[in-house]
């Protein structure tokens, strides 16, 4: 699949050591649509769910369960249950599909070969999808990457992301920070960024699909959404998870350091004078 990368963090700039993607802990692409009659029930959704053909079955691990939706009241916080959602999770339990009667979800635990196998694995699970729950439009589609380091590679953070927000781990050695995260909103094109980075207490995560470790971790904690009504085509949603995935990129690139080709000529050398 050959598209043109959009960078417009880092203006096409690059590191001078390509990323290996070891510190990627989750890719997840997500697809939401309006509320629909003819789902309009747990009953009609999983009459729906049971039309799904072949595209789910390389997901061969399956159950479904309600939601629990959290209400912050005077009184307190009380757990409602929530809409019926279907779970299907690969063999190597690294591919999970999360389907609901309003959302299509694909998580890729860890790192991932690249956009265009996901990409793949998206059109053929949308298209089964869209076919089986006649969804005539879409409303929301958001591609989010998780970065995590721990153990040794924190003692490297300030090296490998020299523009991330700077959490205060070593204050004296006296005091470590458990927790220290930085939420930002930006607005790119129209399409609504969040960043979040910072210390992770063990025990904790930042989503329920990525396993919580058992000591402090960092995480980069990227998420570009689009809201926009479009048809229900999915080429075209591919090419907008296509550049929602760009501008993740580019942020990485951009706080990992990267500098434009120039910059690093001056820097470096360049070989081809």
């Amino acid at each position: 699949m050959s598209r043109e990368k959009w960078r417009p963090f880092t203006n096409g700039a690059e590191l001078t050591q390509k990323p290996d993607g070891r510190d990627l802990a989750m890719v997840l692409w997500q697809v939401r649509w309006a509320e629909l009659a003819s789902l309009r029930d747990d009953k009609l959704f999983m009459a729906a769910v049971d039309r799904l053909g072949d595209a789910f079955a390389q997901y061969p691990f399956y159950q479904h369960a309600n939601e629990i939706q959290l209400q912050i009241t005077p009184l307190g916080v009380t757990q409602t249950p929530g809409s019926v959602t279907a779970r299907w999770e690969s063999t190597d339990r690294e591919w999970l599909v999360i389907v609901s009667a309003q959302s299509f979800t694909l998580c890729k635990l860890g790192a991932y070969e690249s956009f265009d196998i996901f990409a793949e694995r998206v059109t053929v699970l949308l298209e089964d999808l869209i076919r089986a729950f006649a969804v005539p439009e879409i409303e929301r589609v958001g591609v989010r990457y998780v970065n995590r380091l721990q153990g040794d590679a924190l003692n490297s953070l300030h090296t490998v992301f020299p523009k991330r927000e700077q959490p205060r781990e070593t204050l004296s050695e006296e005091v470590t920070v458990m927790e220290s995260v930085c939420t930002t909103t930006m607005q790119v094109s129209g399409i609504r960024f969040n960043v979040r980075s910072g210390m992770i207490p063990p025990g904790q995560t930042v989503d329920p699909a990525i396993l919580p470790m058992d000591q402090v971790s960092w995480v980069l904690d990227l998420d570009a959404t689009l809201e926009k009504r479009m048809p229900p085509t999915v080429d075209d949603i591919v090419a907008t998870a296509g550049r929602l995935a760009d501008l993740n990129y580019d942020y990485y690139l951009w706080a990992r350091g990267a500098t434009r080709l120039n910059e690093q000529k001056e820097v470096h050398g360049d070989s081809h004078r």
